[in-house]
This record gives structure tokens, sequence and C-alpha cells, in this order.
């Protein structure tokens, strides 16, 4: 597929510019084609999630596992951050790239 019609997709999806530039650079620097970089980036998507979840989990369980006083406000304390963390490993652009290649397969 030419980059071009990869780069529409990724529009339509909802990637932003600087988020396709960033795509693009990297799938340079990796000798790759923007169509195999996004794969790439889509398969991560699973394994990402799931570690989310995992931690997510965790934090729910284990304040009252500990038998804290009040578990809720340390699972709140440790909740929040995680929202900040899904962006950090990047879930959105990994969510994002599943559903261009979705789009590339069709």
């Amino acid at each position: 597929m030419i980059n071009t019609n990869v780069i529409e997709l990724m529009k339509k999806n909802g990637f932003s510019d600087k988020q396709i530039a960033r795509i693009e650079e990297a799938s340079i620097t990796d000798h790759l084609s923007l169509e195999i970089t996004i794969i790439q980036l889509s398969k991560r998507f699973v394994i990402l999630s799931v570690i989310f979840f995992l931690l997510l989990i965790l934090s729910i369980v284990a304040p009252i596992l500990n038998e804290d006083k009040n578990p809720l406000q340390i699972t709140c304390i440790m909740i929040v951050p995680l929202f900040f963390l899904m962006k950090l490993l990047g879930l959105d652009l990994c969510f994002k790239a599943r559903r261009v290649v979705r789009d590339m397969e069709e």
C-alpha cells in the first residue's frame, strides 16, 4: 500500500499530524515501510492492554488485601496515575493503529 493511502487512513482514524510524523520517522529509522510499522504498533495493543488491566486490578485488590483502614482512598491514589501510564504506554496509539490495520485489510 502506498504511504499516502496509509497516511489518509491514519488521519481518518484519529492520528494527529505530529503522531504521523513521528511514526514516519520511526519507520525510516528502522528501514521499514509505514505499513509494516503500523502493523507492528497494532500488535503491541494486546500486550499493553493486558499489562494495563493487570495493574488496574492490582491497584484495586492490593489495598484491600493489605487491610488498610481506608482502602478506597488508597485505591483512588493508585488508579489515577494508571491513566497517565496508559497514555505513556501509548495504548491509545496502538488502538488507533489497530483500526488502521483493520481498514487496510478491507
